[in-house]
């Protein structure tokens, strides 16, 4: 709050705020903060020691997961790898982003992103207690931006990891390819050429048949 006049305020005094531009007929309550008086504060000279900042929140798309694990503890299918786009951008440089923290949907899954993956902006991030998130879910990075902070970092204070949760890989699911029967195809292949045999020997038989035919004919007229 800044005031246009000086206000004398000693160390231990109650600071009642009120937001005045409230309509005073309605029934929300006016007060905005109250608290006691603890330290002196220069605006010019204690800036920088005030702690102040903006709260930021980054959002990515799960991709692709890592393999299935069934966790020894409550027996849920969770990944302790996932795989995510959409929250870095393509020539961002990875290396100032590894090893922050990552929350997912579920309350209480926190990951650390691990490393870069590929050159599109896509990432990996390791969970150490595993997530149960799917494809197409959303990861979030929030942060902190500290006002006088001169180097600008992402701060992300009291956040910390999932604690680790053990669990056992579970085996891929494979998909059984239809085998063609040898015997079968070469016995069908076999029947097609006795068919086509057939069929040539029945042709020229007729052949042969329509020239006796014609030939007694033509004998029978001469004579």
């Amino acid at each position: 709050l800044t005031f246009q006049t000086p206000i004398y305020c000693p160390l231990d005094s109650l600071i009642i705020g009120s937001r005045l531009d409230t309509d005073i007929q309605t029934s929300q309550c006016r007060l905005a903060f109250s608290g006691r008086l603890i330290q002196k504060y220069d605006a010019e000279k204690d800036g920088p020691n005030l702690r102040l900042y903006n709260k930021k929140e980054k959002r990515g798309i799960v991709c692709r997961l890592g393999d299935p694990h069934k966790r020894n503890d409550d027996k849920k299918i969770v990944r302790y790898e996932i795989y995510g786009n959409d929250l870095f951008n393509k020539d961002t440089n990875m290396n100032q982003f590894v090893g922050l923290f990552i929350e997912t949907k579920y309350k209480g899954e926190v990951g650390v992103v691990h490393s870069s993956f590929g050159t599109s902006g896509k990432f990996k991030v390791h969970f150490p207690g595993g997530t149960e998130v799917r494809e197409g879910d959303h990861l979030y990075l929030r942060f902190r931006r500290y006002l006088h902070d001169k180097e600008k970092k992402i701060r992300q204070d009291g956040m910390k990891v999932t604690e680790a949760r053990d669990g056992t890989r579970m085996a891929p699911i494979v998909k059984e390819k239809k085998k063609r029967n040898k015997v079968g195809t070469k016995a069908k292949n076999h029947a097609q050429g006795m068919d086509q045999s057939s069929q040539e020997a029945s042709k020229s038989l007729k052949i042969d048949s329509s020239n006796g035919n014609t030939a007694s004919q033509e004998n029978l007229v001469v004579g």
